[in-house]
C-alpha cells in the first residue's frame, strides 16, 4: 500500500510539473471576442507594407490591413509614414515568447506633428457598444515623447490613456470617454515621433470585479485557489484576466497578487 501511494505522490507530481511546461510553452486558454480587425497586425496593408501621407487632416493607407493613418494638425508640412516590419528586420525584442520574431509583424509609425498617428474605424458610426474596454502594446522610439490612446464615437473620439515609457514595450489599457464606441485611435503626443504598434483588443465592458474569481462579490485570498485552478487548466474568465490580454495565464499572477495586497 505504501508503494502504491508513493506512486499516486510521484505521479500527481509529475502531472502537475506536465502542465506548468505546457502552460509557459503555450498559452491554450480562450480567447475574448475582439471588435479590432487585424489586431496583431499580421496582414498587410492594401498599398504594399510602406505608406507615406501627407498634408493637413484627412485619412491615407498605413502599412497594415484595416489601419489608417490620420492627420488632425492644421500643418500643410505634417508627414506619416508607416512600414510593416517583423520584429527581427527592426532588433528589437518580441512582446512575448509565443511570437516568433522573423514571422510576427508589427507596424512602425513615425509621424512629423503632434496628434498624427493611426485609426481603425471597426463599427459604423453611431453604432457600437456602449462601453468599451481595451489594450494595445506600445514601444515609443523618440525620446522624451508619449503616444496617446483613445476609444469613442468617431470624431469625438478623445485620447484617455498615455505611454509612460520609451525604448520598451508597455501595455496600454484604456476605455471610451464618448458613446458608442466604434473607434480606436493611436496619436503621437508632444511633436515628431517614432513608435511601433502591436497586439491591440478592445471589446464590450462588462461590469464585473476584476479578481473575483469565487463570483462573491469581495476580492480576497477566497479567491486564490479558483484562480490557480484557472491558470493551470487553461480555461477563461474574464475575472481572472488580471492584466486584460484574453488569456488567463501565468502573466496574470503578479498582478493578481498586487490586487490582494491592494493599494
Amino acid at each position: 500500500m505504501k508503494s502504491l501511494n508513493k506512486f499516486r505522490f510521484h505521479a500527481s507530481v509529475l502531472i502537475i510539473t506536465w502542465l506548468m511546461v505546457n502552460l509557459i510553452a503555450s498559452y491554450n486558454s480562450l480567447a475574448r471576442a475582439d471588435l479590432l480587425i487585424n489586431s496583431d497586425f499580421e496582414l498587410v496593408g492594401p498599398n504594399g507594407t510602406d505608406t507615406t501621407h501627407f498634408g493637413v487632416g484627412g485619412v491615407g493607407a498605413s502599412g497594415a490591413a484595416n489601419w489608417s493613418v490620420f492627420h488632425q494638425v492644421n500643418n500643410p508640412d505634417a508627414i506619416t509614414r508607416t512600414l510593416w516590419r517583423t520584429y527581427a528586420q527592426l532588433g528589437i525584442p518580441t512582446i512575448n515568447d509565443t511570437q516568433n520574431p522573423l514571422t510576427d509583424h508589427i507596424l512602425v509609425v513615425d509621424t512629423s506633428h503632434d496628434n498624427n498617428g493611426i485609426v481603425q474605424v471597426f463599427l459604423p458610426f453611431n453604432t457600437g457598444p456602449a462601453d468599451a474596454i481595451g489594450s494595445v502594446w506600445i514601444w515609443v522610439e523618440t525620446p522624451d515623447r508619449q503616444v496617446g490612446v483613445g476609444m469613442g464615437n468617431g470624431g469625438s473620439t478623445n485620447l484617455t490613456a498615455f505611454t509612460t515609457t520609451t525604448g520598451q514595450w508597455e501595455q496600454i489599457t484604456f476605455d471610451n470617454l464618448t458613446s458608442p464606441a466604434n473607434l480606436i485611435a493611436i496619436y503621437a503626443e508632444g511633436g515628431a515621433t517614432r513608435y511601433y504598434v502591436d497586439m491591440g483588443m478592445v471589446e464590450e465592458a462588462k461590469m464585473f470585479l476584476l479578481g473575483d474569481v469565487n463570483c462573491d462579490g469581495m476580492v480576497d485570498l477566497s479567491d486564490v485557489n479558483p484562480f490557480v485552478s484557472l491558470v493551470t487548466s487553461g480555461q477563461y474568465l474574464d475575472k481572472a484576466d488580471i492584466n486584460m490580454d484574453g488569456s488567463v495565464d501565468l502573466l496574470d499572477v503578479q498582478p493578481f497578487v498586487e490586487l490582494l495586497l491592494g493599494p
